[in-house]
């Protein structure tokens, strides 16, 4: 059954005010949309306050928002799944949860667990949130879910009313795509699995390692579209942005198995580019990444259905927010 909408229905998107990251621009790209639909959406940047709450970035989505919640059953509040303590003083409106990361409400969940041991700060604690799997009226709620990955937990948790929201890359990244001679070169992201990339980079001091840090979004697209090999061994929370940004600039793409990663319909590549263990398998790694390198023109191949996915990513958000909201 898809959200039941009136022509007097507002939908109120939660974001956090100047905030620039994936999460944020997956908020604005949902408003757009729904706009463009002809539906009543409105951003509420949160903690409110903020003078001038929109990120520059995100001006082109032309946002419109508001600075308080009228909380009434025929309106929806959709919130991000690490922002669920947001919804707890209302009553009437109808929730939705966005989960563009499971691994990161888990995470808060643990902090919880941990600080709540010290009886002094317990209650403020136990505010941070207001949705949790074992809650009785958890169906109660609108689910959706950005990645393959986020569904299937969400399912195996029995909830309902579950529905695919992901996202997709700004046009901006698909401007002045032209083919680049192709350098021997290894990128990877600093934040996400680095244990496990220093591990093969320590076992491989012949390859060129390029961290894809302190770099603006003109230069990532740039050493992007001159690399042949983007590795990834972090535990993909979501469909993370740097794995799709890279095929699309022609990487060949190798993984760990953690989350989204484990899924082909988040992450569509042959199963030879995904390692269940790094530490077992960074010889059978090192000479994949050596292959891709003396066979980049063959192997790049490879990896078309999943560049084909992130191009085509508007419409199949386009057509997932119409299955929400018919």
């Amino acid at each position: 059954m898809s959200v039941q909408l009136t022509d007097k229905s507002i939908i109120y998107i939660a974001c956090p005010a100047q905030q620039v990251t994936g999460g944020p621009e997956a908020a604005h790209q949902l408003f757009y949309k729904l706009r463009a639909l002809g539906l009543n959406a409105q951003m509420y940047y949160f903690p409110g306050g903020v003078k001038a709450p929109v990120a520059d970035r995100f001006l082109e989505y032309r946002p419109t928002y508001v600075t308080s919640i009228v909380d009434e059953s025929e309106h929806l509040f959709i919130v991000p799944e690490v922002s669920t303590d947001l919804l707890s003083p209302y009553r009437k409106i109808r929730k939705a949860i966005w989960w563009l990361s499971i691994d990161n409400y888990h995470t808060i969940i643990d902090n919880e667990r941990e600080l709540s041991k010290l009886k002094t700060i317990k209650r403020i604690i136990t505010k941070k949130r207001s949705f949790s799997f074992d809650d009785q009226n958890a169906d109660k709620y609108f689910h959706f879910a950005q990645s393959r990955y986020a569904y299937e937990v969400l399912k195996s948790k029995g909830l309902k009313n579950i529905y695919f929201l992901s996202d997709y890359l700004n046009s901006s990244y698909f401007n002045n795509l032209t083919k680049q001679k192709k350098l021997n070169q290894v990128l990877y992201n600093p934040r996400k699995g680095i244990e496990n990339t220093q591990l093969l980079m320590k076992a491989s001091p012949e390859l060129k390692w390029v961290p894809l840090e302190n770099m603006t979004v003109t230069e990532v697209k740039t050493t992007l579209s001159v690399s042949k090999v983007y590795v990834d061994f972090g535990t993909h929370p979501g469909k993370d942005r740097f794995p799709r940004e890279a095929v699309l600039n022609g990487c060949c793409i190798i993984t760990g198995r953690a989350g989204s990663a484990n899924f082909y319909e988040d992450v569509p590549i042959p199963d030879k580019y995904k390692f269940e263990n790094v530490v077992s398998s960074r010889g059978d790694i090192i000479s994949l990444i050596k292959d891709c390198f003396t066979n980049y023109d063959a192997l790049s191949q490879d990896f078309n259905l999943y560049r084909e996915q992130v191009m085509q990513g508007e419409q199949i958000f386009e057509k997932e927010i119409k299955e929400i909201f018919s």
